[in-house]
């Protein structure tokens, strides 16, 4: 497989996750599954957009002859070359944080806040770095 092909097929991984993170915090969806159940399928779907997403950054800053080894290497390699908006900047450490948090979820307290984090900051954060990403990769 040609890298340009490898690098759109990444990116399609990516935006398939996403979208179904995003189908799971929409409305019609929550309004089909209790709380508990959203909870669980929303921090499932985000952890597949992670890897999804850092992987294809990986592959996309390697092709840009740009190493990196981690996750949190991956997105601060992304904001300098404009991927990640200054906005986002700060968010991204928290969403590895929190990605890494989520294997160790005890509490249903706790749960719930890494839910509103992942429905209200981490998807914008996300959405923005996919339109940049469309746009470097020229996928339409």
């Amino acid at each position: 497989m040609a890298r340009g092909e490898k690098l759109q097929r990444s990116f399609e991984d990516f935006k398939a996750s996403f979208e179904k993170l995003n189908e799971a915090v929409s409305d019609t969806f929550r309004a089909q599954y209790k709380e508990e159940i959203i909870i669980e399928i929303v921090t499932k779907r985000f952890e597949y957009t992670y890897e999804t997403l850092w992987k294809l950054l990986k592959e996309l800053l390697l092709e840009e002859g740009v190493e990196t080894a981690t996750p949190l290497q991956c997105f601060k390699e992304a904001f300098k070359i404009g991927l990640v908006s200054q906005e986002s900047e700060e968010i991204f450490p928290l969403i590895v944080k929190k990605r890494n948090e989520i294997v160790h979820i005890y509490s249903a307290d706790k749960a719930y806040e890494i839910y509103l984090l992942i429905r209200n900051s981490f998807i914008p954060a996300i959405t923005a770095v996919s339109k940049n990403l469309q746009k470097r990769i020229h996928i339409s």
